[in-house]
């Protein structure tokens, strides 16, 4: 199952398309989601040069798996979506295993 929404982060003037996918192995015990984040613009369309970034989340600890080397302004939004998810969303996604 995959879902895709909008989200904004307090520190950027445009919004983020982000995009939910899970492991297909049904042999894998990860319980992780990739949450692969777009910029568009107000229309929900993407920008011509977007911003791209994507995070890897324990469903069950909610905590990013092997953060990469980022930027700190990516730094700064990947927290900022870990600690403000609703968590109703955060239930979508351990229910989605």
């Amino acid at each position: 199952m995959e879902t895709e929404y909008v989200v904004r982060f307090s520190s950027h003037p445009r919004p983020f398309w982000v995009r939910d996918s899970y492991c297909d192995n049904p042999n894998c015990r990860c319980r992780k989601v990739c949450l692969n984040f777009m910029e568009v613009n107000d229309t929900g369309q993407p920008q011509k040069k977007p911003l791209m970034f994507s995070i890897h989340v324990d469903v069950d600890t909610w905590q990013e798996d092997e953060p990469p080397d980022r930027p700190p302004e990516i730094t700064a939004w990947v927290r900022e979506f870990l600690d403000q998810c609703p968590l109703p969303r955060r239930t979508k996604y351990r229910e989605s295993y």
